[in-house]
């Protein structure tokens, strides 16, 4: 905000240098501040939702095949259940509450994972996001390529690097913006690409030197013999 208001007054864009510490101390405010009240209360919970059940990650059909799905309140709950078939446990009063849903988390989640185990993680994700749960198929590395919300994001774009006959998948950019232009992509540096102009500018060496260092197997360069 300082540096926005700063440009605002000088018309002048501002550089912010930012620790990820800081960011994620931001982040963990109210744990801390819970912490510091009830000691003990900042502990792992690996994927669960402390404060509503079922939420976890769940066992879909396949290799390593994983859905997330989360419950964020009363309707979230009746929508799950209705979704998997299981009307009967949004009429339990025990299950009423968010309160008593994570007194019974173990049996929900294995409710729910016997209804997820048959189908793959984008079924399921399509299936839990149409009755209005949020839920997303744990993706694969190979998968991210044809991922229909990074295709429709244009996060993935073609990079040409020397050495390779095809083009390259590269990410491009965070978000899509309507004033920023496209990103440039450019190709890596082969290695040792730099090596002469960093000896001869940084290190003020003469090319007599820097052929010497490279006979020598000291440096290596890529227009050199020996890389």
């Amino acid at each position: 905000m300082a540096a926005l208001i700063e440009r605002e007054r000088t018309g002048v864009g501002q550089r912010i240098r930012l620790a990820q510490t800081e960011t994620v101390f931001c982040q963990l405010a109210t744990e801390y501040v819970r912490e510091s009240l009830e000691p003990g209360t900042l502990v792992a919970r690996g994927n669960i939702a402390e404060f509503d059940a079922p939420s976890n990650l769940y066992k879909c059909t396949g290799e390593d095949a994983y859905c997330a799905v989360t419950v964020d309140g009363d309707d979230d709950w009746a929508n799950l259940a209705k979704a998997i078939g299981r009307s009967d446990l949004a009429n339990k009063p025990s299950y009423a509450t968010a309160a008593g849903r994570v007194a019974h988390r173990d049996d929900l989640d294995a409710a729910l994972q016997q209804w997820i185990a048959p189908l793959t993680p984008r079924e399921a994700q399509e299936r839990l996001q149409a009755a209005g749960v949020a839920a997303g198929a744990a993706v694969h590395v190979k998968d991210l390529l044809n991922d229909p919300h990074l295709a429709a994001r244009r996060q993935l774009g073609e990079l040409r690097q020397p050495g390779y006959e095809q083009p390259l998948e590269a990410l491009t950019r965070p978000a899509l913006c309507e004033n920023i232009p496209e990103p440039d992509l450019r190709p890596a540096s082969a290695m040792g690409a730099d090596t002469r102009d960093v000896c001869r500018e940084l290190l003020q060496m003469t090319d007599a030197q820097i052929d010497d260092l490279l006979a020598a197997g000291v440096l290596e360069a890529a227009d050199a013999k020996n890389c």
